[in-house]
C-alpha cells in the first residue's frame, strides 16, 4: 500500500508527500482558477517518480479527508484501480497515534531526507 500524504512535516509512516496545496484550505495545484481540474499529466509523472503506479493500492489523505477527495477522482479517472482516501485524516491518525504510538506511527520529515524520522511515541501534534 502506498498513502499519498496531501499534508506536512507529520505523516502516518511511509507516507510520501503529494504536493497538490498551497495551504490547508486549498488544492491549488491540481486545479485551475475556475475549479476545473488541470491535466494531470504533471502529477501522474510525480506520483510515477515516487513509485506511485496504478496496480498498487493507493489511500490518499490529507488534514480532515477533503482534499483527498481531488487527488482520488484523478486517479480513478486515470485508471487506478485500487485507491482510497482515508476520510479521517491527519487529525484522526494523530488521535489514534496518541493513544497507540506503536501501532498508529507518525514520521516527520520528507523520507530518504537528512531530517527523517519515525516518531514512536506521543510527542507528534498537529
Amino acid at each position: 500500500m502506498v498513502t499519498l500524504i496531501l499534508r506536512k512535516p507529520e505523516n502516518p509512516r511511509g507516507a510520501i508527500y503529494g504536493r497538490i496545496s498551497k495551504s490547508s484550505s486549498d488544492v491549488a495545484y491540481l486545479t485551475n482558477s475556475d475549479g476545473t481540474i488541470k491535466n494531470p499529466q504533471r502529477e501522474l509523472t510525480y506520483w510515477k517518480e515516487k513509485g506511485i503506479t496504478p496496480d498498487q493500492e493507493v489511500v490518499f489523505y490529507c488534514g480532515t479527508g477533503w482534499r483527498a477527495c481531488v487527488p482520488f477522482f484523478i486517479a480513478k479517472e486515470e485508471g487506478f484501480k485500487n485507491v482510497k482516501v482515508y476520510d479521517g485524516g491527519w487529525y484522526d491518525w494523530n488521535m489514534s497515534h496518541k493513544k497507540d504510538p506503536n501501532k498508529y506511527q507518525v514520521q516527520k520529515g520528507a523520507p530518504g531526507s537528512k531530517n527523517f524520522k519515525i516518531e514512536k511515541t506521543v510527542s507528534a501534534e498537529r
